[in-house]
């Protein structure tokens, strides 16, 4: 499989990790870049044969081929879809859907939102008023004002102990990583193996995608799911991106279409 692998990510150090692990397996791989304002690539690779594409949300909104197979894979499943597919495993299993708008917080308040699809406008967070608000201006200046109409995830926040990651490809749990302990972040693959075999039990029963990142968190009640998070565009944390690899490639492998495909990117 060729991987095509987003140099400009909000995190470089992912990127580095990840063409550092497809070196040593010896896997081919193209980086690409999207030109900022325009948000288109630089070049428009042709390949062959199945591709796996790596990076933000733009990449997928804007220079993502539909020929590619998987492709970008992630952001078909909202929160509202993910929530009916696992049911009272989900932390916030109760929760109240509204446009961005419409959310508010009480003064010495707290509460947890999140966008209701894949799309990022920003990653799901606790906020008082003061942060709700320069969340809003911070959306509205990056994506217009526009932004303000889309469904946002609302919930009462959660005492979690601790929160993983787990990378999720063909049905298996292949890798995972500690990600925050105790409130702060803390980032280790040393995770206890109850941990995998509840976030496998998990992929068990549902899967939004043939790939997905899947967020677990401890807490005084057991195990229950944060969020499925898109596999092309996820951070890694301390994941092990030799067993990533190994495991993609294998899903290459697997199900590679019959004959060659080529694949090209057009505007």
């Amino acid at each position: 499989m060729h991987w095509v692998i987003q140099g400009n990510l909000v995190s470089q150090e992912d990127s580095d990790r990840l063409i550092q692990a497809l070196d040593a397996r010896g896997v081919e791989h193209t980086l690409v870049k999207l030109i900022p304002v325009v948000r288109e690539l630089e070049f428009t690779p042709v390949i062959d044969g199945p591709v796996f594409v790596y990076g933000t949300t733009f990449i997928h909104r804007h220079a993502y081929n539909p020929l590619w197979w998987p492709g970008y894979i992630g952001g078909t499943a909202n929160f509202q879809e993910i929530s009916e597919g696992y049911g009272n495993e989900m932390l916030n299993a109760k929760v109240k859907y509204m446009p961005l708008s419409e959310v508010t917080v009480g003064e010495g308040e707290d509460v947890f939102v999140r966008p209701d699809d894949d799309g990022k406008l920003f990653t799901g967070k606790v906020v008082n008023a003061q942060e709700l608000q320069e969340l809003k201006d911070v959306v509205v200046g990056q994506f217009g004002s526009n932004a303000l109409s889309e469904t946002m995830v609302v919930a009462p926040p959660q005492n979690i102990l601790a929160e993983y990651r787990c990378l999720v490809v063909d049905g298996q749990v292949v890798t995972a990583s500690y990600y925050r302990k105790k409130g702060r972040v803390f980032q280790s693959n040393e995770v206890d193996e109850s941990v995998l075999e509840y976030a496998q039990k998990q992929a068990d029963k549902y899967q939004p995608e043939i790939g997905f990142a899947l967020d677990i968190a401890e807490t005084e009640n057991g195990f229950k799911i944060i969020e499925v998070n898109s596999l092309s565009s996820c951070g890694f944390y301390a994941c092990d991106l030799d067993k990533f690899v190994v495991a993609m490639e294998t899903l290459g492998n697997k199900m590679r279409p019959q004959g060659k495909i080529r694949s090209k990117l057009s505007f």
